[in-house]
């Protein structure tokens, strides 16, 4: 009953603001990533479809989002105005202390939805993010909070196991599907990689695909220098395979298939001693850096396929390219996706460019895709 309040009430705010979404969508066929909001009511057989299709074995649509908001001032900030299709949400930021309406937002894009949302964040030190503000004054009071004694590996240990079991409990409180670290060495603990392994074992009690929980365990960033036997505890590697990194990007910029190739190739190589080639890429996710909301509203950077060929941006942008990318080895790519993806939310038509990836990486029966015959060079 909750969930259908919600749909109306929605539905009343949101689709004077969508309902232009209508024309572009209404000639595909069974699709799960047209206008979500315009089309709010949909019937409950509609939703149990979308939500087989994201229990199914497939490629994932994966992307970080920020600035996750109320909806009274900016509808298109809410997690129920991301795509349907969308499997998989990571907060990047405002992910704590949720009121009623988000609590009921996040709440139906799982249930209605069946779409994942979890929480990223570094673990540069111990406590990071978790730790009670009246015991983070300083790094020896954090440190003292969680029993973090430096030489002291039993301490350590115990502290580390501590601090995954208050991620863990955080987490279920607030109702996310799972974690996501950012590994981008910085600290005490993430850059020492014992201290670092023994994190992913004891976080692995609670999620991923060791723990039986069902919630998800993602690493992002530098996943090819993970020790071997942490690969075991996670869901997937979230690749930065990024254009750009950052700062203003250059009118050229773009990336190609065979980069993606080559970091998926790291991968294989860093886990081979316990994981087949085929187990590493279904768990391999491609990201584009869209964070710059101008290029991110232009579908990203240029493309440039396994044949060598730079796409128009007008065709095929970035973004459609990591989705249409297939990895070389034959076998089924873990996903694609974005960071800050939602910049694209504010487009004339919502999430142009990543509804076309979805479609791109996954067809639905009927649906237009780009092949070979719409090639256009850049210009």
């Amino acid at each position: 009953m909750k969930f259908n309040i919600l749909r109306m009430s929605l539905a009343a705010v949101l689709f004077p603001v969508f309902s232009g979404c209508s024309e572009w969508t209404d000639i595909e066929v069974n699709v799960y990533d047209d206008c979500p909001l315009d089309k709010i009511d949909r019937d409950d057989a509609y939703y149990q479809a979308l939500r087989d299709y994201k229990a199914s074995e497939h490629s994932v649509a994966f992307g970080w989002c920020s600035g996750w908001g109320e909806g009274s001032a900016n509808i298109s900030a809410m997690l129920s105005a991301i795509p349907d299709s969308m499997d998989i949400i990571s907060l990047w930021d405002n992910s704590r202390n949720l009121t009623p309406t988000k609590k009921a937002d996040l709440e139906y894009v799982q249930k209605v939805k069946g779409t994942k949302v979890v929480i990223c964040g570094f673990v540069h030190v111990i406590g990071q993010g978790y730790t009670p503000p009246e015991f983070n004054g300083s790094e020896q009071q954090r440190e003292a909070f969680w029993g973090w004694d430096d030489g002291d590996e039993e301490a350590i240990h115990s502290a580390i196991a501590k601090y995954a079991n208050a991620i863990s409990d955080s987490l279920y409180k607030s109702g996310y599907d799972g974690f996501d670290i950012d590994y981008e060495t910085g600290g005490k603990l993430d850059q020492n990689k014992k201290y670092f392994g023994w994190f992913v074992e004891e976080m692995g009690h609670y999620f991923g695909p060791m723990s039986g929980t069902g919630r998800l365990f993602l690493i992002d960033g530098y996943v090819n220098q993970l020790a071997p036997n942490l690969a075991q505890y996670v869901d997937y590697f979230v690749s930065q395979a990024y254009s750009v990194s950052g700062g203003t990007p250059s009118p050229s910029a773009g990336t190609t298939a065979a980069d993606k190739d080559r970091r998926l190739a790291q991968c294989v190589k860093a886990f081979s001693t316990v994981m087949t080639e085929e187990e590493v890429t279904n768990k391999f996710i491609v990201t584009e850096n869209v964070e710059s909301a101008m290029d991110c509203l232009k579908g990203g950077f240029f493309w440039t396929d396994i044949k060598n060929r730079k796409w128009s941006k007008d065709v095929m942008p970035s973004i459609v390219g990591f989705a249409s990318w297939e990895p070389s080895n034959g076998f089924r790519k873990g996903g694609f996706g974005g960071y800050k993806f939602n910049n694209e939310a504010v487009s004339s038509t919502p999430y142009k460019w990543f509804r076309k990836g979805i479609q791109q990486q996954n067809p639905a029966p009927g649906a237009k895709i780009i092949t070979d015959d719409d090639f256009v060079a850049a210009k």
